[in-house]
């Protein structure tokens, strides 16, 4: 049996049930992405980071076979590097509190690394402050190569309308957030709407 079937003392019955789930949806051939994706939004996500290693990948279709090469100098000449540098640099916060001085260096090139190569490839996206902490999420779970991997998916499929020369589509897209929020989750709507403050219209 998977080791991430061989529960402890102490897991939860919820998050039993979950890592059973998962994992037999992601022995099934074809995956089951419905299943997967069915518990990575719900309570608890995909409870640890091995299963999530495994999962998703698949979510996103994603192979380790599939990296390209990459030469670091022509990394190292792109025009955004130094403001990536600059924002990784700053980004301790989102790093494990018990990560060692090594790690969090090695983290941090990798980072820059990643954002780089992504934005190399995908010549029509602008980066952003706030996108290396989209990146270093997957980072910290996958490694580098996956994670640019699946980050290549994301800007293609799912976050490109925020990566605009512009906040054009950005701004159309916000202001969809309350009136969906007021749906699902009025508490926070209206904290949001106290707190937060916002110009776009309502």
């Amino acid at each position: 049996m998977d080791t991430e079937l061989r529960i402890r003392r102490g897991v939860l019955h919820w998050q039993y049930e979950k890592l059973r789930e998962v994992q037999e949806a992601l022995e099934r051939d074809p995956v089951d992405i419905g299943t997967i994706r069915k518990h990575a939004i719900s309570n608890g996500g995909l409870v640890s980071n091995e299963l999530r290693k495994k999962a998703w990948p698949k979510m996103l279709g994603v192979s380790v076979c599939d990296i390209s090469p990459y030469e670091d100098a022509a990394l190292s000449a792109h025009k955004d590097r130094a403001q990536v540098q600059l924002d990784v640099n700053r980004c301790h916060r989102r790093l494990p509190r018990d990560m060692s001085e090594e790690a969090r260096a090695d983290i941090q090139k990798q980072l820059v690394r990643v954002i780089v190569r992504l934005l190399a490839r995908h010549r029509g996206i602008h980066y952003y402050q706030g996108f290396h902490d989209i990146v270093v999420t997957f980072l910290l779970v996958l490694g580098e190569d996956l994670t640019y991997l699946i980050m290549g998916q994301l800007i293609t499929c799912h976050i490109n309308d925020f990566l605009d020369a512009d906040m054009t589509r950005t701004k159309s897209i916000i202001a969809y957030i309350s009136p969906l929020l007021s749906l699902q989750c009025t508490e926070l709507e209206e904290f949001i709407t106290r707190y937060v403050p916002s110009k776009t219209p309502r």
